[in-house]
C-alpha cells in the first residue's frame, strides 16, 4: 500500500497494518509519530451497476466505444446523450487517471480529449497514442472551449497529431458527423496517414446535412439549451456548482500525502477552484489556435510577447467572469500560463 511520511517524504511500510481506523505508527526515518487513516474508496459507477468486462489488451478496437477524457459534468453529460442518440457507447476517461492504461483496457474506436484537462496537456495525448502500434488506430478528437466564438472563425494551425477537433458549443450538432468521418478515414488507404499533422482543412461551422452522416436526434429546444450551457457565460457557473459538491472519499495514499502550501484565500473556496479551471481553459484555447506562436514563445521564453493580444484578451474575459475579490488577491490566470509553458517546454525537450 503506497504512502509517504508527510514530514520527511520517506516511504512508509503499511503492508502489515490491520484495516482499522486511526492506526498509530512512527516513521522509521525521522521518528515522527503519525496517525494513519485507511479509507476504502468505492467506484460509484461500478457499484451502481455491474459493467461489462474490459477488452483484453491487443484485442480489436471497438468502433462503437467512444472514450471522453473531458473535465466537467455538464460536458460529459452532453457528450453521453449525443453518443447515445448515435448508437455509441460513452466511456468516461477519468480525468486524473492514466489515459494510456484506460485506452489499453477499453480499446475504443475514438477518444475525445479536452485540451484543458488538468495534470497533463491534452495536446500531448494524440502523439502518445500514435506512437503505439496497438493504439494508433484510435481516432483522436480534441475538444476546445472557445472562449470567444466570434473571434475564432479560423482553423487551428495544427491539431497536434489529432484527427479532428470540436468546440464545446457544437457538441450537439457536430460530434456525431465528426466521429463518423474519423472512423471512415481510418478505413482509407495508408497513403492518407499523417494528414492530421497538417494544418486543419475543415470548417468549424456545422457541416451540411448528409444522408450518410447521422445527426443527434436532440430536439431543437434541447439543442439550444445545451449550446447555452456550454457558452462561456455559463461555464463559470457550472464550475462553481461542481466545486461546491461534496468531495469523494480519499484513498489511504491521498490521506497521507503532505498537503501543498495554500495561499490565504479571500472569498468562496469553490470560486477559487473554478477560477483556476477557467484560467486553464482560456490558456488551452489560446494554445490550440496559435500553435506556432506558442512554440516560438516557449522556445524563446517570450510567450507574453508572442501572444500579447491573445493573452490580454483572455485576461479581460477571465476578470469579467471571476469575482473581483479573487482577481484582486490572486493571479490564477498568470499561474495557468506559467504552468502551461513549463509543461509544454518539458514535452518539447522530450521530443528534441
Amino acid at each position: 500500500m503506497p504512502a509517504i511520511c508527510p514530514k520527511c517524504r520517506s516511504p512508509l511500510q503499511l503492508d502489515q497494518i490491520p484495516l482499522r481506523k486511526d492506526v498509530q505508527m512512527t516513521c522509521a526515518s525521522c521518528r515522527t509519530a503519525l496517525t494513519v487513516s485507511l479509507v476504502v474508496a468505492l467506484d460509484t459507477a461500478s457499484a451502481a451497476a455491474p459493467s461489462a468486462p474490459s477488452a483484453p489488451s491487443g484485442s480489436p478496437l471497438n468502433e462503437k466505444k467512444v472514450m471522453a477524457v473531458v473535465e466537467g459534468e455538464a460536458s460529459n453529460e452532453m457528450i453521453r446523450e449525443v453518443l447515445a442518440d448515435g448508437g455509441f457507447e460513452w466511456v468516461p476517461g477519468g480525468v486524473g487517471q492514466d489515459v494510456m492504461t484506460l485506452l489499453e483496457r477499453e480499446r475504443p474506436g475514438i477518444v475525445i480529449v479536452d485540451v484543458g484537462i488538468p495534470d497533463i496537456l491534452g495536446f500531448e495525448i494524440a502523439p502518445r497514442i500514435k506512437k503505439r502500434s496497438d493504439l494508433k488506430g484510435i481516432g483522436v478528437i480534441l475538444l476546445a472551449s472557445v472562449h470567444d466564438k466570434t473571434r475564432y472563425k479560423r482553423e487551428p494551425e495544427s491539431l497536434y497529431g489529432a484527427d479532428d477537433y470540436i468546440e464545446r458549443h457544437h457538441i450537439h450538432d457536430q460530434l456525431l458527423p465528426k466521429i463518423n468521418r474519423v472512423l471512415e478515414s481510418k478505413k482509407q488507404p495508408a497513403s492518407t496517414a499523417g494528414i492530421a499533422d497538417q494544418p486543419a482543412a475543415r470548417s468549424p461551422e456545422p457541416p451540411p446535412p448528409s444522408a450518410v452522416e447521422p445527426r443527434s436526434t436532440v430536439s431543437p429546444q434541447k439543442a439550444k439549451a445545451m449550446e447555452q450551457a456550454m457558452s462561456i457565460e455559463q461555464v463559470f457557473e457550472n464550475m462553481l456548482e461542481e466545486e461546491r459538491k461534496p468531495a469523494p472519499e480519499k484513498t489511504a495514499s491521498q490521506v497521507l500525502k503532505a498537503p501543498s502550501p495554500q495561499p490565504r484565500m479571500v472569498g468562496d473556496p469553490a470560486a477559487h477552484e473554478a477560477a483556476k479551471r477557467l484560467a486553464r481553459i482560456i490558456m488551452s484555447d489560446i494554445a490550440l489556435y496559435n500553435q506556432r506562436a506558442v512554440e516560438e514563445g516557449v522556445r524563446s521564453g517570450q510567450i507574453f510577447d508572442a501572444l500579447r493580444d491573445e493573452i490580454d484578451e483572455g485576461r479581460k474575459l477571465y476578470e469579467s467572469r471571476v469575482p473581483s475579490d479573487i482577481v484582486a488577491s490572486t493571479d490564477y490566470y498568470r499561474e495557468a500560463i506559467d504552468d502551461f509553458v513549463q509543461k509544454r517546454k518539458t514535452e518539447m525537450q522530450k521530443r528534441a
